[in-house]
């Protein structure tokens, strides 16, 4: 009775206490038995989600490279003012080059102009009016 007074509980009322909340041995292995298969599945958990980290960790070595790679709007407006610069200069060179094969034409022209005048076959008049037909019209 000394039990009752410091804890006012009986025995009984423990026993009872226990025979509803009690785990028997094979309700524990049981459970046990979950435990052991959520570990097992957890396992199987961290080896995918260890697969997914790699795969991530690879897609990401893979974006950096391109990044490294890769040509910006800024790159590319440079790219595009060297491209028309360069233009710009050839087609300066062809031009310089045209007029100095058109020029070679004209000597050519004035020299046989003033051949046809010499051997009377044009007259003066004519050459003069040959000369300001010329691609680069010359005063006779």
């Amino acid at each position: 009775m000394s039990n009752e007074k410091e804890y006012g509980v009986t025995t009984n009322e423990i026993m009872d206490y226990l025979k509803e909340n009690m785990v028997t041995r094979e309700e524990f292995h049981g459970l046990e038995r979950k435990v052991d298969r959520l570990d097992q599945k957890v396992d199987r958990l961290d080896q995918k989600v260890d697969g997914l980290e790699q795969k991530v960790d690879g897609l990401e070595q893979k974006v950096e490279r391109i990044e490294a790679t890769m040509a910006t709007k800024e790159d590319l407006g440079k790219l595009r003012s060297a491209m028309i610069d360069y233009l710009d200069r050839r087609l300066m060179d062809l031009k310089a080059d045209i007029v100095l094969i058109m020029r070679g034409g004209d000597k050519k022209l004035f020299a046989l102009a003033e051949m046809l005048v010499t051997n009377n076959a044009l007259s003066r008049s004519d050459i003069e009016k040959l000369m300001k037909m010329a691609p680069f019209p010359q005063r006779v």
